[in-house]
């Protein structure tokens, strides 16, 4: 099964990246480039805001608890011996 997963894959991957160069010429050459450069930057600022007000989201920031911020960071049993012999 995952053999076949892989062969699906690898095909759509194939034609895909053979078929967007094509397009993407024909796309530039019936529009103009500076049209095309401009409707592209308007959906990766879109997108771009879309990704992070779902990140926000999803992954909402939480802040710290005072017991955490406020302890120090441990140290191993092996880098304190370190510390020690070289002080």
């Amino acid at each position: 099964m995952t053999g076949r997963i892989f062969g699906i894959q690898t095909t759509i991957l194939g034609v895909v990246m053979i078929t967007a160069p094509l397009l993407g010429g024909l796309l530039v050459q019936l529009a103009g480039p500076g049209r095309i450069f401009v409707a592209f930057g308007i959906v990766q600022v879109a997108l771009g805001l879309v990704g992070v007000l779902f990140g926000r989201l999803l992954w909402p920031v939480a802040e710290p608890q005072p017991a955490e911020a406020s302890a120090p960071p441990r140290l191993s049993e092996r880098t304190a011996v370190h510390l020690e012999q070289h002080s």
